[in-house]
């Protein structure tokens, strides 16, 4: 059996014009196909419009699933993750990102590429000298420079040599 795309593996019998038989989807130039399902034969418009979901959301989906799947509305839906315990501290992904100071969109994006103890971590460089750990920020305010100033010498110092070589004086 001949198939119309590798993606749908829609037999080629399933995939319409209206009065005329197309190779594919394609026919006359146009895009428009018939897909059956429970002795039903609809466009894809008309299916999408039965579902309650735009027509390129649903071409979407059957490039991802098989037609039965897609029209029995049987997709696996992502669960939204709604609390967070960590450290004996549950709260919600809002309250979360508010505390280490991140717009709760991108605390939603770490999550999903990074362990839970990283994810919940402030931004920011973590420097520890002579036992004190702190953010780049942080040191930065205490010896009286810049951010920056600072990043910049720690990609040519260690630790020790940015935090102690006192700001140049420059002359006017």
């Amino acid at each position: 059996m001949r198939y119309s795309s590798q993606r749908s593996q829609l037999p080629m019998e399933k995939v319409f014009q209206k009065g005329n038989f197309c190779e594919g989807n394609v026919c006359s130039g146009r895009k428009t196909s018939f897909r059956t399902y429970n002795g039903e034969t609809l466009s894809i418009r008309e299916w999408a419009e039965k579902l309650g979901v735009n027509k390129d959301v649903l071409w979407n989906r059957l490039r991802k699933y098989p037609l039965d799947v897609v029209l029995s509305d049987s997709i696996p839906k992502r669960e939204k993750i709604r609390e967070i315990s960590w450290n004996g501290k549950t709260q919600s992904v809002e309250k979360w990102a508010e505390e280490i100071g991140i717009e709760e969109v991108s605390l939603r994006n770490r999550l999903k590429r990074m362990s839970l103890e990283k994810a919940l971590q402030p931004p920011g460089r973590r420097i520890t000298y002579r036992g004190k750990t702190q953010r780049l920020n942080e040191w930065a305010k205490e010896i009286g420079i810049r951010p920056m100033t600072l990043w910049f010498r720690l990609r040519k110092m260690s630790v020790e040599e940015a935090l102690t070589t006192p700001l140049k004086k420059r002359i006017s």
